[in-house]
């Protein structure tokens, strides 16, 4: 596939779970990648859980809950694609998924496969050193835990989450990355007096500031105007310059 993108000088896109990324409303011309089958394989060895870049996050959290084991926990109820949580060092506002990670492997775009150990990878506050390479699996690290508070530490994550984030509209996720510890882009958002402003079908979350809600037929293009909006009103209320945690893809026309 890679060669034949190399030879037919075509744009291309990897995709894991489809979250945090917002397409443009023309589509794409090119080649989407999206990593199934074998790579949705996942296994537990010798303190390790092997997870093909394909496994959903929610999947990989039961099974290590099922077999009485800690180490992504905190994960729960982030939706999305192992390999796609790792590349974007997905999280909490107190962990990140890359304290768990022994090693990934990869596979470079002229083809190459290689194992990286994490002490390798440089891991940032919602994004790593991978931009290079298409993430094929991932080793994390767990430890034997009780079952019953497992599942408690899972329940508790989840409930945190339903009482924090407007999940009972679509959306792509969190918009804005915090731009500072202890600094909340949501906070800054609601300071600025921008709940509940709409741009067509989307609407800034009245439950949430740092999500964009589709409150009926919204378009790409409607949330690229809020999103623009936000950043300009943030600005000038704060001085606080917003920066996208999203993935907004291009057309590529």
């Amino acid at each position: 596939m890679l060669e034949y993108i190399a030879a037919e000088k075509q744009n291309f896109f990897v995709i894991g779970g489809g979250t945090n990324v917002l397409f443009s409303d023309e589509g794409f011309k090119g080649i989407i990648i999206k990593l199934t089958g074998a790579f949705e394989d996942m296994y537990l060895h010798s303190g390790l859980a092997y997870c093909g870049a394909g496994v959903n996050m929610a999947t990989a959290v039961q099974m290590l809950a099922e077999n009485s084991y800690r180490g992504l926990e905190f994960m729960s109820g982030i939706p999305g694609s192992i390999g796609g949580a790792v590349y974007g060092n997905a999280g909490t506002k107190d962990r990140w998924i890359s304290e768990s990670v022994h090693e990934i492997e990869v596979m470079d775009y002229s083809g190459v496969v290689k194992t990286l150990p994490a002490e390798n990878i440089v891991f940032y506050y919602r994004k790593s050193g991978l931009s290079r390479y298409i993430i094929l699996s991932v080793k994390f690290k767990i430890t034997k835990g009780e079952k019953s508070e497992i599942a408690k530490s899972i329940s508790s994550v989840i409930a945190e989450k339903k009482a924090s984030q407007p999940l009972m509209f679509p959306n792509v996720g969190c918009i804005f990355r915090n731009p500072q510890e202890g600094v909340s882009a949501g906070k800054l958002i609601d300071e600025a007096g921008m709940k509940g402003i709409t741009e067509g079908g989307a609407k800034i979350s009245e439950h949430h500031a740092n999500f964009i809600v589709n409150a009926g037929n919204a378009r790409s293009l409607d949330v690229l105007k809020l999103i623009e909006k936000v950043r300009a009103t943030v600005k000038e209320k704060s001085g606080i310059n917003l920066m996208p945690e999203i993935k907004v893809v291009p057309s590529g026309r």
